[in-house]
């Protein structure tokens, strides 16, 4: 607590080497923190920038009592946030971060579609499904192969449908 008071006295520090000392602090602060305390540091921490790193930081300490909502939260979270190496990051530590037996088929479907631009959510898949494939390789390889046999399948069918001739008098 003591520290997190601390932070918040501390208006501006300024970035060294690349790194926004107080963004990282409200990011490590955060993941100390029980609900009641994160609302109050949270409320009280004025910059966007900050308040997105203390999310972020409570979200990854939840990860492992709340995987699910860990990370929806930080999915939708990074969907309003400029894309930057960070994105990719929490993804991979959230996902480190979930608890043994967790059903990763599940989280997966958490994840939004990949598109152009947020290829984070391309980093996240691809660290969920090396988790999965690290933890039950069989049951990981059988979600690949389904997921790109329905997309195939899928996609013939579009190919077949179209490719029917038209009836014509």
């Amino acid at each position: 607590p003591e520290a997190r008071a601390a932070l918040l006295d501390l208006s501006s520090v300024p970035a060294k080497n690349g790194i926004n000392y107080r963004q990282k602090w409200s990011f490590d602060a955060a993941m100390g923190c029980n609900a009641e305390q994160f609302n109050d540091f949270y409320s009280a921490l004025g910059d966007a920038k900050s308040k997105h790193s203390a999310f972020l930081g409570r979200n990854l300490a939840l990860a492992s009592s709340d995987p699910g909502g860990a990370l929806t939260a930080t999915v939708q979270e990074l969907l309003t946030q400029e894309h930057t190496n960070e994105s990719s990051q929490i993804l991979r530590l959230i996902i480190e971060a979930l608890p043994p037996h967790t059903n990763l088929a599940e989280m997966e479907k958490l994840l939004p579609a990949s598109k152009d631009g947020l290829d984070y959510i391309i980093d996240g898949r691809s660290a969920l499904l090396r988790r999965w494939a690290s933890e039950d390789s069989e049951a990981a390889g059988n979600y690949v192969r389904g997921t790109i046999s329905g997309s195939q399948h899928e996609r013939n069918s579009r190919i077949s449908c179209s490719a029917v001739p038209l009836s014509g008098p």
